[in-house]
């Protein structure tokens, strides 16, 4: 994965564009167009310049996770003081770009328009290695086969592309792990370049469940 970061930046420096003075929700929206055929949005941020109080950065926006596929639409939601006067900022988007050497392209590509979970592991931390694609609901890990091993206790990293993901340290789907970034019993659609970054023990994972 390479990573593109987009900046917008937005100013308002006259009386017929300034934002009504007070606190509130404001949203704005951009047009991103990834470097590569798809990607997926990794992050989106504000970064104030001048002149304005952020009360809750990026409430809501295009979702962590979302793969983009030619030129797509961001919004990025915040509670903010506008004082009335000047003000100027930046929104930043970064996007994890896949390369086609660890066959991410396709994996990508792969999950557009599909409507049940899919979840894409890989052997190797940052998306290295054999990768495989589950789109069924539930899955044991030792019954999948790369070569002439199975994949129980090989995952170090993994995208989840639809739906929310529990994963679990043994068969049958015991000992489930907690996500240590949003302390929720799952997985969310996005990127998870190594595993321990998460609260997951590295190829320690042999079976897996799509909740919704």
């Amino acid at each position: 994965m390479s990573v593109q970061t987009i900046t917008f930046r937005k100013s308002y420096n006259s009386t017929d564009q300034l934002p009504a003075p007070g606190s509130g929700n404001r949203l704005d929206s951009f047009t991103v167009i990834p470097e590569g055929p798809s990607a997926i949005i990794s992050s989106v941020s504000l970064n104030v310049i001048s002149s304005f109080l952020i009360d809750r950065p990026v409430l809501n926006f295009a979702p962590v996770g979302t793969i983009v596929s030619g030129a797509s639409n961001v919004s990025a939601q915040y509670s903010a003081f506008m004082p009335g006067s000047a003000i100027e900022y930046e929104i930043i988007v970064t996007l994890a770009v896949p390369t086609s050497a660890n066959g991410a392209d396709e994996i990508l590509t792969q999950g557009l328009g599909i409507h049940t979970g899919r979840i894409a592991i890989f052997e190797h931390r940052d998306f290295g290695g054999d990768y495989l694609v589950l789109d069924s609901t539930q899955s044991q890990l030792s019954v999948h086969r790369s070569g002439s091993d199975n994949w129980n206790d090989r995952i170090s990293s993994f995208a989840v592309l639809r739906g929310n993901w529990q994963l679990f340290r043994h068969e049958n789907f015991q000992e489930r792990y907690v996500n240590n970034r949003t302390q929720q019993t799952f997985f969310a659609p996005g990127i998870y370049s190594w595993v321990e970054d998460y609260g997951i023990d590295n190829d320690q994972i042999s079976s897996l469940i799509c909740r919704s």
